[in-house]
Formats: structure tokens, C-alpha cells, sequence
């Protein structure tokens, strides 16, 4: 019954939509005749422009009473347009057609920004500006699943494509505007928590802290050694020298050996809730969730054996003065450092002369390959999604749709390229030299409404984003048995054609 009912509310909202149209159509007909009452048959007939506005007759019926109409006016006459609209607007039906998607959408909105704010909060104004006809060979793509995205060419497009029907991975997907609100705090939060500011704030904050424990410590130290009868008692954490003396060595007692041990439990309760988070993402493409794990077992096993060696008398009396146990956490710092820092930097020289090896028309030929192909275009686009750098893809895609378009409708998709990949800061910015400059140069291109926009407006760009693409496709090709596959058999295919 609710479903019902709700189908019930949107039908009655579609028609009050479809009022609003009408009378929008008939200011802009200049109160021309919609229709022509034929007294012998009782019917209403559409007239040619009404046809070309509303479409096909099997697909928009206009029933009216016709008793009211034959008494209101003359038979073969014109029927006022005004009382036309009104009479028709009660009981102006779509056929299942052009129904059944948008009751489907009760169930299911899901769209993206432009079309979910659109609908949601302003769906007056974006039905009004929608033709009867567009409303329902629109209405299927407009409320399709986003399970579905990729069921067609990665580049396919018709006149109807625009930028607000870019699917949710180049545009987010919101049932209403307070998803795409909270959508977009928590992007702004990710974002800042990948900053170079947040990394300051953290690393600067947790040495402030770890100076101001030392002063600390030594400062009581310090004040209880003092204040002693003798010069020659034993200090609280060391066995000799002082936290704050610097003329000579020291070593730890046990007790600020437990001090460590319990600042460093601390500090592992943080890794262990950032290792689940780390567990739960996206397996990545750059080995940072391997390295992590990595790390942390390094630095367990490096912890156990300063706490053990620490608590041992004979290790703390005799050895350290040879090899100082403090090392084991000296030989974790390397390590990390070689896993963090080293490997990345040996896996780029490997890459690139890997790609040195082979020709970069050989090298763009393929990938453009990977990039026609649906099925490769998505495990491309997931790829490029998990080393976090989905907007060449993306902007690669959206490039051939524009290209795709006619005339009249590249200038909402050239916006949306714009807008999306090179403008500073937005969540697809492209990693482009003078992005700035290049934004302002295609802006006003765009915004030149006297201007046509050829089909290689953007070809500068694409060339950027094969580019910028080759290390993922690299990487990808390494690493996933069915692109290289594919590849091979592409190969083959080429070396027959030329011989």
C-alpha cells in the first residue's frame, strides 16, 4: 500500500508538472490552437504542432470531456487555448512508457549530482524545461541503476549527453541534497587529512609532546639528584650521567625502560585502529597496505626485544657498553625508512625502464586499445581508482563523449570538463602544468556562446591523460593476467595485418 500510494503521489506531481509545461508551450505558441474538436467522432484531435511538441499520439493522450467542450464551442472550430489547457490538464496521462522509470525511481533514486539536486529540490523547474518526449526516452538514463553503468561503450553518447549524465565515477551519487552535503564535509575532512598541513600539524604536535616529556623527566630528575644529601645517590631514570647532562654517555634503568615500553603501548593503540582502516580500504595498487603490515611486524618484533633485553641485568651491565640494545629501535627506524622511502623509488626506476624498452607509439596504441574496450576500460578505471588517480581515466572518457556530440550540445559537456578536471582544487583536478591558465583559456572558449566548439577542442588534454595514464597501465598489464592476455592477442593480430 505505501508503494502504492507513493506511485499514486508521483503520477499526481507529474501532472502537475505537465500543467506547468503546457502553459509554458502555449506563451510560446503566441496562444496558437492546440486542437480541433470533431463533432463526429467526439474525439479530440492533435494538431500538428501540438505533434511536434508533444511527440507521438501513442505515447501522450490528451482525453477531455467532450460533452463540456461541444457546449462550450462550435463544432470544426478552434478551441480556445486556455480552456483547452484547462480542460486538458485534468486528466493529460503518460503511458507506461514514460511512467514506469519514474515510479521506478521511488524505490531507487539514484542519479547524480546535477539531476538528484535537481529533481529532489528544484524538480519543478527541471521538468517544466523538459519536453513530453525528451521526458521519456530520457527517464531510463536519467534513473538507471549505477550497477549499470558500464552495460554500453565506455565513449558511447547521443545528442541527449550532457554533463549532468556522467555516471557516479566522475560525479557522486546522492538520493538528496543532505547525502550530497554530508558527502561533501567528508570528502573536505579526507581531504585535509591527506594534506601536507595535516601532516605538519601531526608530526609537529607529537614532537612538542615528546620534548616537553623529556624536559619533564629530566627536570625531576635533575631536582631530586640535587637536592639529595649526596651527590652520589642513583638517579630515578638513569644509572649515570642525566637527561640533561651532555658531557658523557648514559644508560636506561629499568624503570625508564617501563616508561617507554607504556608510551609506546600509547602509540601502538593509534596503529592498530589506523591498521583496520587500513585493512578495510580498497586493496591499492602502490603496495601501501603490504608495506604497513610490513612495518608493523617489524616493529613489534623491534619493541619485544628492547622491552626483553632492557629487564635483563646482565644485557644492561655488560653488552650495552659493546652494542647498546637501544640499537633494536635504531634498526627499526632503517627499516622503515627502506620500505617507506627506498622501495617506492626502486619500483619507479624498475618502471620506467621498463618503458624505456618499448616504443611510445607502441606503448599509446595499446593502452587506447585497453580504453575502447569496455571490459578493460573498467578494470582500467578500478585500477586507477586504487592507485588514487581516477581523473585522467575519467577526463579520457569524457573527452570522447564530447567528441561524440553534435554541435549544439558540446558546450554542457565542455563546461563539465572544465569544471571537473581543470579547475584547482576539485576533487578530479588533472595533474597538469598551469592549470590555472588553462582553465581561463577553455572558460572562455565555453562561455563564447558565438563560437562552435570543434571536435578537437580538448585533444591537448587527452594527450595529457595518455600520458599521465602509462604508469597505471603499466602496472595494470604487470598485474592482471587478462589485460596482458589481451594485449598479446592484440599484438598478433596487428603483426598479421602488416605482414
Amino acid at each position: 500500500m505505501g508503494k502504492s500510494n507513493q506511485a499514486i503521489q508521483t503520477g499526481e506531481n507529474v501532472n502537475s508538472q505537465i500543467q506547468s509545461f503546457e502553459m509554458n508551450v502555449t506563451n510560446s505558441q503566441n496562444n496558437s490552437s492546440l486542437g480541433v474538436v470533431d463533432s463526429n467522432s467526439n474525439s479530440l484531435t492533435i494538431s500538428s504542432s501540438e505533434k511536434q511538441i508533444y511527440g507521438n499520439e501513442d505515447l501522450i493522450h490528451r482525453r477531455s470531456n467532450i460533452t463540456e467542450i461541444i457546449n462550450n464551442t462550435n463544432p470544426s472550430t478552434t478551441i480556445d487555448p486556455e480552456k483547452a489547457i484547462e480542460l486538458n490538464a485534468k486528466s493529460i496521462d503518460i503511458k507506461t512508457a514514460g511512467v514506469s522509470p519514474i515510479l521506478k525511481s521511488v524505490d531507487n533514486p539514484n542519479g547524480n549530482v546535477d539531476f538528484s539536486t535537481s529533481h529532489y529540490s528544484n524538480g519543478s523547474s527541471t521538468m517544466e524545461n523538459m519536453s513530453q518526449q525528451d521526458l521519456v526516452d530520457s527517464s531510463p538514463r536519467l534513473f538507471k541503476n549505477n550497477d549499470n553503468l558500464f552495460d554500453v561503450d565506455v565513449t558511447e553518447t547521443d545528442d541527449s549527453d550532457s554533463y549532468s549524465d556522467i555516471d557516479s565515477r566522475s560525479t557522486w551519487a546522492f538520493r538528496d541534497l543532505s547525502d550530497l552535503q554530508s558527502e561533501v564535509r567528508r570528502f573536505q575532512i579526507f581531504t585535509f587529512m591527506s594534506s601536507y598541513k595535516f601532516v605538519l600539524i601531526l608530526y609537529s604536535t607529537f614532537v612538542i609532546f615528546q620534548i616537553a616529556l623529556w624536559l619533564i623527566l629530566g627536570g625531576v630528575e635533575e631536582a631530586l639528584f640535587s637536592n639529595s644529601l649526596s651527590h652520589t645517590g642513583e638517579r630515578i631514570f638513569l644509572l649515570e650521567g642525566g637527561m640533561l647532562v651532555f658531557d658523557r654517555g648514559c644508560s636506561m634503568s629499568t624503570k625508564m625502560v617501563l616508561i617507554i615500553a607504556g608510551e609506546s603501548v600509547i602509540y601502538i593503540i593509534f596503529e592498530i585502529v589506523a591498521l583496520i582502516l587500513c585493512i578495510r580500504s580498497d586493496r591499492d595498487t602502490w603496495s601501501v597496505k603490504k608495506e604497513a603490515i610490513l612495518i608493523i611486524i617489524f616493529q613489534v618484533i623491534a619493541i619485544i626485544a628492547f622491552v626483553v633485553t632492557g629487564l635483563i641485568d646482565e644485557i644492561v651491565t655488560l653488552t650495552d657498553y659493546f652494542i647498546p640494545y637501544g640499537y633494536s629501535l635504531m634498526t627499526f627506524s632503517l627499516v622503515e625508512v627502506f620500505t617507506t622511502v627506498l622501495l617506492p623509488v626502486v619500483y619507479a626506476i624498475v618502471s620506467e625502464y621498463r618503458n624505456l624498452r618499448r616504443m611510445d607509439t607502441e606503448f599509446d596504441s595499446e593502452l587506447e586499445q585497453v580504453l575502447r574496450n569496455r571490459k578493460s576500460f573498467n578494470k582500467m578505471l578500478d585500477f586507477a581508482r586504487r592507485s588514487y588517480a581516477p581523473e585522467s581515466v575519467l577526463c579520457y572518457r569524457d573527452i570522447q563523449r564530447f567528441k561524440k556530440l553534435r554541435a549544439n550540445n558540446r558546450r554542457k559537456m565542455a563546461h563539465h570538463i572544465v569544471n571537473s578536471y581543470l579547475t584547482s582544487g576539485s576533487p578530479l583536478e588533472l595533474n597538469i602544468d598551469n592549470i590555472i591558465i588553462r582553465k581561463k583559456e577553455f572558460s572562455d572558449r565555453v562561455s563564447n556562446t558565438n563560437e562552435k566548439l570543434p571536435r578537437d577542442m580538448f585533444n591537448q588534454i587527452q594527450d595529457h591523460c595518455l600520458v599521465d595514464m602509462r604508469d597505471i597501465f603499466d602496472r595494470l598489464r604487470s598485474s592482471d593476467k587478462e589485460i596482458y592476455q589481451m594485449i598479446q592477442d592484440w599484438r598478433m593480430k596487428q603483426s598479421k595485418l602488416i605482414n
